[in-house]
């Protein structure tokens, strides 16, 4: 017992090592100008070159996050958002998606960026907007149509919910995992995930995220009537028809992401068709305006599921693989660069290595 115990020492000491490093080898680089270089060289002598960007949300300046129960609370804070566009700007100028990629199958050079926010959130409005437009940068933003229509809360969220307002004893979760074999754990750790309201919904959210969009909606009645009653979501968690409509008449371009944010490589081909056209028709129809541009929800895309994209009259869709995006990058398999908390320093050296690392 002795020897697995110092292998994990062991483990995290060259982690911490090497989270040290990179983040004295960032600090360095940036306040020496190094970075600040490099960011000009690829802005404007480099070759054609799209990053993306993608947030989910854009919490309040100095926000905390206590008590976040699932990762997709962890908003970035306002404050943060702002220290972040600075160090984007050294890199490119800021486009909406469709423009970017006119830009890359454009003749010349440079770099140019278009940031994308999945799912519509409300605080993209109330947060970042304000922040963007600052510094005079649209966006593209992929909202879910029945969150639009101030329909079911997006199953992470009602999971949140769920935990949030339920009393998680041991007997009531066995209960539940014996009406969904889909809950079971691999071994018998049932009572620890109990004891914690994070590790439970991490649990689950790795169980429910793969499944199709119906059988994922009854789990989650099945444990919204099991764990008891969860308080009400809050009525403006996500942007309406109305809020999109004004984004849009300022510059955003509003993107599909389906109409349940369901996983299109988990549902029939039927299915998935309906999903990913049906979420155009009715944003062009709410919006007024084309749809260029679409999102794969959890990054559930094959072969299949582009082609149904492009057949639907998509001109672009996004993935969440990592990386920078050239001419030669196929438009239905655009990469991204997933954005956290990270300060200016370590956001410049990631923006840096980006198209070295992950190309």
């Amino acid at each position: 017992m002795t020897r697995p115990a110092t292998t994990f020492s062991k483990s995290r000491f060259r982690r911490a090592v090497r989270w040290f490093a990179m983040e004295v080898i960032a600090r360095l680089l940036f306040y020496s100008g190094v970075l600040y270089a490099i960011a000009l060289g690829r802005r404007f002598f480099g070759c054609r070159r799209l990053i993306i960007p993608m947030y989910h949300r854009v919490s309040a300046a100095g926000a905390t996050h206590e008590g976040a129960i699932v990762e997709m609370e962890l908003g970035v804070p306002a404050d943060r958002f702002r220290e972040q566009l600075r160090v984007m700007a050294w890199f490119g100028r800021f486009v909406t998606l469709d423009e970017g990629l006119c830009h890359v199958r454009s003749p010349g050079r440079g770099t140019v960026i278009a940031i994308t926010f999945d799912d519509g959130y409300r605080d993209n409005l109330e947060h970042a907007l304000p922040v963007l437009a600052r510094h005079g940068a649209p966006a593209t933003v992929f909202p879910v149509v029945r969150s639009a229509d101030g329909g079911r809360p997006l199953w992470w969220d009602e999971l949140s919910y769920v935990l949030r307002g339920s009393a998680m004893d041991g007997a009531t979760w066995q209960a539940c995992c014996e009406a969904a074999p889909e809950l079971r754990a691999r071994h018998d750790a049932r009572t620890d995930l109990g004891a914690s309201r994070p590790a439970l919904a991490g649990f689950l959210s790795d169980r429910l995220l793969p499944l199709p969009a119906r059988r994922r909606d009854e789990l989650l009645e099945l444990l919204r009537a099991r764990l008891a009653p969860a308080p009400e979501p809050p009525s403006r968690l996500y942007l309406d028809w109305g809020e999109l409509r004004a984004m849009a008449h300022q510059g955003w371009e509003i993107g599909g992401h389906t109409i349940d944010h369901a996983v299109l490589t988990a549902e029939p081909a039927a299915l998935s068709d309906e999903q990913i056209r049906e979420s155009k028709r009715r944003l062009e129809r709410e919006l007024g305006s084309p749809v260029p541009s679409f999102a794969y929800p959890n990054n559930g895309f094959n072969d299949s599921v582009c082609g149904q994209v492009e057949y639907a009259g998509y001109r672009q869709a996004v993935t969440v693989e990592q990386g920078v995006n050239y001419f030669e990058t196929d438009r239905y398999r655009l990469r991204r660069v997933p954005i956290g908390a990270e300060r200016g320093f370590q956001l410049a050296l990631k923006l840096a290595l980006y198209g070295w690392v992950y190309r």
